[in-house]
Formats: structure tokens, C-alpha cells, sequence
């Protein structure tokens, strides 16, 4: 294969996988550091991106930048004992345990979220996408538009993302959740 089709390959595997997570040139510069120019001339094939600048662009989209330059194959299981699993802290208590590995055609991100009683957590603009959670324990309210819809423990809520939304605790316990996003979002 001569250098011109590699790069035109990996230029239409790296679009492919960015426009399925539902991501914009400028949000994928944001996050890899790597201009949005550089990246739509990679996309088009135009150039050949550096390992370190690939390495970048697999980060920034949750996948290997192996991944990015093989053929497509079957994704093995990922297996994540507990104590292996990435943790995330937020000013309002909230602590957050990333269930999905930050690499691999994964096309959702999945986590559980501890959130402490009354706390506000993440109250995001609408974006492209679906969302679902399902309550271990305690209680929450999820905001989605202008209606607030309580979930209680065993129930489980499903939604399209773009209407804006966030999550209250909305007892006097902690409340602890799974949260599933689709597309994969950055954890």
C-alpha cells in the first residue's frame, strides 16, 4: 500500500470514529491538544500524523491509536477488578467509578456515581445521544428540559441527550447510581 492510501485510511478510520461518538473537529482539539486543522487534514488524508500526534487523537476519541491503524477486529473483553477501576472526584462529592476502559471501539462510557445527599451533579447542555440510569440506592432526581423525574432504587431511567440535564440526590442519603452514555463520553 503506498504512504498516500495508509494515510487515507487512517484519515477515513479516524472521521468514522469521531463522527459515531458525535464529536466536532474543534471538541476532539480540545481534548487532544492537536489543532483542528491538523486533524481535518488527517481525516482527509492530506498528512501523515506523528506517533505522538496519533497517540493524541486515539486519547482524545477513548480509543488505541492501534486501534486507529489496523484493521478493524473484534474488540477481546476488558476485565477490571475494583481497585483497578479509575476513580474521578468532583467539588460537590460526587465520586465517580469509570466502568469502561478509556480504549477500544466502545461506542457508550458507563460508570457509577456516588453522590452525596442534596448534591447537584453535572448539569449538562443538551448533545447527541442517549443516556440511562438506574438507581442502587437511594434516590435522584434527573432534570431533562424543564421535568424533573424522580428515580428511586431498582428503577431506571432512559432519555435522548439533547435536551439539557443534570442529577440531584433527592434524598437524605447517599444515592448511588449506574450511568450509561451514548456515545462514549470522556471520564
Amino acid at each position: 500500500m503506498r504512504d498516500q492510501d495508509t494515510a487515507q485510511v487512517l484519515g477515513r478510520r479516524v472521521r468514522r470514529v469521531r463522527q459515531e461518538q458525535g464529536l466536532t473537529l474543534r471538541e476532539i482539539e480540545s481534548r487532544s491538544g492537536v489543532s483542528a486543522t491538523h486533524i481535518s487534514e488527517v481525516e482527509r488524508g492530506k498528512t501523515s500524523p506523528t506517533v505522538g500526534v496519533l497517540e493524541r487523537i486515539g486519547e482524545a476519541l477513548g480509543v488505541r491509536s492501534t486501534d486507529l491503524l489496523g484493521p478493524n477486529q473484534a474488540l477481546l473483553p476488558l476485565f477490571a477488578r475494583p481497585a483497578e477501576r479509575r476513580r474521578r472526584s468532583f467539588s460537590e462529592g460526587a465520586v465517580v467509578e469509570v466502568l469502561t476502559q478509556p480504549h477500544g471501539p466502545c461506542c457508550y462510557s458507563a460508570c457509577v456515581v456516588t453522590l452525596p445527599p442534596e448534591a447537584l451533579f453535572q448539569t449538562e447542555p443538551g448533545h447527541p445521544g442517549e443516556e440511562l440510569c438506574h438507581v442502587l440506592e437511594g434516590a435522584i432526581e434527573v432534570s431533562h428540559g424543564e421535568i424533573p423525574y424522580v428515580v428511586t432504587a431498582g428503577e431506571s431511567l432512559q432519555f435522548r441527550a439533547t435536551s439539557r440535564h443534570g442529577v440531584r440526590n433527592a434524598s437524605g442519603s447517599p444515592a448511588r447510581f449506574l450511568w450509561i452514555a451514548s456515545p462514549r463520553a470522556a471520564l
